[in-house]
């Protein structure tokens, strides 16, 4: 075989050989959906590309954030609304109580069921939610209240945990972007300090001991008390609300990001299959005219060998 011959052959196979890369490359994009394979392929194109899926991924994580911050925020609003019913309860007892005509017996029956109601709330006070205390702040291993009874069990005080229930638990819903997602025990329960006048606990103490004194005085007194903390409780649950919907809009917010972001992480990264079976087909045709072109090349060449 001449030196030309040779040279002939090689560039052939060598056609044929880039020919079948690229067939395989095309397949592959068919397979798969994306146009760059290796990182090799397209160094730039690749760079960009991770960039937008780490955006993506930030953004859903974000996503994931507020999603649990509403059901944290959702649960909350559920112990919330308990707890209102149980204050407008506590008021219409007192109420009632107030009522000259009833007699101690009356009261008494009052008293229990207004006692009932302060277990209640201090069962409310410590609810948990996924093996954490709802109003604990930071403290979220730790029982919030403790309560203070007497030789009949029944609850004289109740006092918070002393290293304190009024933390901010946060959840970041954007990039240096973080929300509160509670409330804070002594906020909801005794924002002026245990034995205030804004203790929720201690409203239904005196209005339970009221009733059982038969002291008209002492229950008197409550009604405008406990009428105050049911404001305080719907102030709590107000502020819930406009978190929620906050929540709710910052979450349509990122999901809209999430569609664009995925859109210009596919213009650098996916391709579109139909082009690429054209491009297939197209290589094949010149794989094929390859093929042909360097059967004659061989053939002739030993031909003139012979």
């Amino acid at each position: 075989m001449r030196i030309t011959d040779w040279v002939r052959t090689n560039n052939s196979l060598f056609t044929l050989e880039k020919r079948s890369e690229k067939m395989s490359e095309y397949q592959n994009m068919m397979s798969t959906g994306k146009r760059i394979q290796t990182p090799s392929d397209d160094p730039v194109g690749t760079g960009n590309a991770l960039h937008f899926r780490h955006r993506i991924d930030r953004n859903q994580q974000h996503q994931r954030n507020i999603e649990d911050g509403l059901t944290y925020l959702s649960y909350t609003d559920g112990v919330l609304d308990g707890i209102g019913n149980l204050m407008n309860e506590a008021y219409a007892k007192a109420v009632q109580g107030d009522d000259d005509a009833l007699t101690a017996e009356d009261r008494d029956v009052l008293a229990n069921e207004v006692n009932q109601l302060l277990e209640e709330l201090l069962s409310s006070a410590n609810t948990s939610f996924s093996g954490k205390y709802l109003f604990a702040g930071y403290n979220n291993d730790t029982t919030p209240f403790t309560a203070e009874r007497d030789s009949n069990e029944m609850i004289t005080a109740v006092t918070a945990n002393a290293a304190g229930i009024d933390g901010q638990i946060d959840r970041e819903i954007g990039p240096g972007l973080r929300e509160t997602i509670n409330i804070g025990g002594g906020n909801l329960f005794m924002p002026d300090g245990a034995g205030s006048e804004s203790d929720l606990f201690q409203r239904l103490i005196n209005l339970r001991d009221g009733l059982i004194n038969n002291d008209n005085e002492a229950i008197g007194a409550e009604i405008d008390h406990i009428s105050n903390g049911i404001d305080q409780v719907s102030l709590q649950r107000s502020t819930i609300g406009a978190r929620v919907n906050y929540f709710d809009r910052r979450l349509d917010q990122l999901k809209a990001a999430e569609v664009n972001l995925t859109e210009s992480q596919a213009q650098w990264e996916d391709m579109d299959v139909v082009e690429a079976a054209m491009l297939f087909e197209q290589e094949q045709a010149a794989y094929n005219a390859a093929l042909a072109a360097a059967g004659n090349v061989l053939q002739m060449s030993l031909l003139n060998y012979l």
